[in-house]
C-alpha cells in the first residue's frame, strides 16, 4: 500500500526538463458505513480506507500556456478538452494564490484506473495535481489549506491528500490516521461498468446505520480480516441492484482464494484480500472487448475468458498453509518451484512429500519440481509458467520466496 506523497518538493519524483511526476493511487474502502444525511443532501459516512501502490500517473511541467493531455487504457472515458477534476484542481489552486506564482503548466494524465469505479480515481488525480503543482510552483501552502481547497472539489479529496490508511468520518473531511497498519495483498476486479455514485446513494434504503466498531489496538492482517467481517459496505446492495455484474466480478476473487472480499466505495470494483501475494497472468482473451483484469463470460470452455494464475509462496512448514491453498486452487494442474530451501519438499508427518500431497488433493503436476536459488532463473521460470496454458497455479516453496517485483 502507498504511504502517500508529502507536499514537500524533495519527496516528489523529478523527471527531465523541470517536470515533476507522481502516482495517484487507488483508494480502497475496506469498510463503508453510511451513518446519516445532512439537510443539504450530503451523506455522513464512516470508512476505513487504504491506498494502493498502483494508480494513475501524472506529470506536470512548466509551459508557455496551460495544456492537458490524457492517455492510458481508460483515457477514452475522459475528454482532454472537457473540464475534469485535474484541470479544476489546477484552476482552484491557482485562484488561491497570486497569479505570478502560478504560471502556465502542461499536465499529462496516464489513466490506468477505470472511471466511476468506486476506487477514487478522479479524487486521487485531483489530490495528486494539488501536491505536484504546489511543489512545481513552490507554494507556501499548509496541509490544512490544501485540504480546504480539496474539499471544495470533492468529498474524497482530503482522504486522497492524506494517502495513508485512515478512518474518515463526516462527509469524508474528518480524518483519523491509522498507524501500524499491516501490509495487504489486494486483488481488484472491475467489470467495466461505470456506476453513478448519486444513483447508488438514491437507492440506499436506510441512511442512518451503525458506525464502525473500534479497530483493534494492535493490527495484524488476520485481526483486520476478522474485524472486517463485522463491518459492511452499505452501498454494495444498492450498487449491485444497478449493476448485476458486480456480483459476477466478485466470483474470481473468492474462487482464487481471497480470505475476504467486498465492493469498494459505490462500485463497481470488487477487492479481495489475500493471505499471500498473487501474481496475475491475463490470458485466454476472447472477442468480447473486455480489458485486462475485467471479468466476462468467455467463448471458451472456462467460466472466465480472462484467467488469473495465482502464485502462492510457502515459507517454512507448509502443513497449515497447504489446506488454504488446496481450497484456493481447487482441482487443477500445479507447477512447483522450490527456491533455495529444499527442506520444504521433505515428508510431512504422514510421510507424504509435497508432490504426493498435491496429487492426493486432486491436482495434477503440470511441471516437475525445479530447485534453484538463482533470482533470474526464478523470475524466468515463474514468468514462463504464468503464460503456460497447462498451468492452473504455481506454488513456490522456500525461505526466499519470489524476487521483488514479481
Amino acid at each position: 500500500m502507498n504511504q502517500g506523497l508529502a507536499i514537500h518538493p524533495d519527496n516528489v519524483e523529478k523527471i527531465p526538463s523541470g517536470a515533476l511526476a507522481a502516482t495517484a493511487p487507488a483508494k480502497i474502502n475496506l469498510a463503508l458505513h453510511v451513518t446519516g444525511q445532512l439537510p443539504d443532501g450530503y451523506h455522513l459516512i464512516e470508512t476505513l480506507s487504504v491506498f494502493t501502490r498502483f494508480g494513475d500517473r501524472l506529470i506536470v511541467a512548466p509551459a508557455d500556456r496551460d495544456m492537458f493531455e490524457i492517455d492510458g487504457p481508460f483515457a477514452g472515458a475522459l475528454a482532454s478538452n472537457q473540464p475534469n477534476l485535474v484541470t479544476r484542481a489546477r484552476d482552484t489552486l491557482r485562484n488561491s494564490c497570486p497569479v505570478v506564482t502560478a504560471p502556465p503548466v502542461a499536465i499529462r494524465l496516464e489513466k490506468n484506473l477505470p472511471v466511476a469505479s468506486g476506487i477514487g480515481g478522479g479524487s486521487s488525480d485531483a489530490a495528486c495535481t494539488l501536491k505536484l503543482l504546489s511543489a512545481l510552483w513552490k507554494l507556501d501552502v499548509s496541509d490544512s489549506e490544501l485540504r480546504r481547497i480539496g474539499i471544495a472539489l470533492g468529498a474524497d479529496i482530503p482522504m486522497c491528500l492524506a494517502g495513508e490508511p485512515l478512518i474518515a468520518r463526516g462527509v469524508g473531511d474528518e480524518l483519523e490516521m491509522v498507524s501500524g497498519f499491516p501490509s495487504l495483498h489486494l486483488l481488484l476486479v472491475n467489470p467495466g461498468i461505470a456506476v453513478p455514485t448519486g444513483e447508488v446513494f438514491a437507492r440506499l434504503e436506510c441512511k442512518h446505520n451503525k458506525a464502525l466498531a473500534k479497530l483493534p489496538s494492535t493490527l495484524t492482517s488476520a485481526g483486520l480480516v476478522e474485524w472486517l467481517g463485522a463491518t459492511r459496505n452499505d452501498l454494495q446492495r444498492p450498487a449491485s441492484g444497478l449493476a448485476h455484474s458486480i456480483t459476477e466480478a466478485g466470483r474470481p476473487v473468492t474462487e482464487y482464494g481471497a480470505v475476504f472480499a467486498r465492493m469498494s466505495g459505490s462500485g463497481a470494483t470488487v477487492f479481495g484480500v489475500f493471505e499471500r501475494r498473487v501474481s496475475i497472468a491475463v490470458r485466454r482473451k476472447c472477442d468480447c472487448k473486455a480489458k485486462a483484469a475485467m471479468v466476462c463470460k468467455g467463448n471458451d470452455d472456462r467460466r472466465y475468458c480472462l484467467r488469473l494464475t495465482p502464485v502462492f509462496v510457502i515459507t517454512g512448514e507448509f502443513s497449515g498453509a497447504w489446506q488454504f491453498r488446496t481450497k484456493a486452487v481447487r482441482s487443477g494442474r500445479i507447477a512447483v518451484l522450490t527456491v533455495s530451501d529444499t527442506r520444504t519438499l521433505e515428508d510431512d508427518r504422514s510421510g507424504n512429500t509435497l508432490a504426493e500431497r498435491i496429487v492426493k488433493a486432486g491436482h495434477r503436476l503440470a511441471q516437475r519440481s525445479i530447485v534453484t536459488d538463482d533470482i533470474e532463473q526464478i523470475r524466468s521460470i515463474v514468468t514462463a509458467w504464468s503464460k503456460d496454458e497447462s498451468v492452473d497455479a504455481i506454488i513456490t516453496t522456500g525461505g526466499t520466496g519470489l524476487p521483488a517485483g514479481m
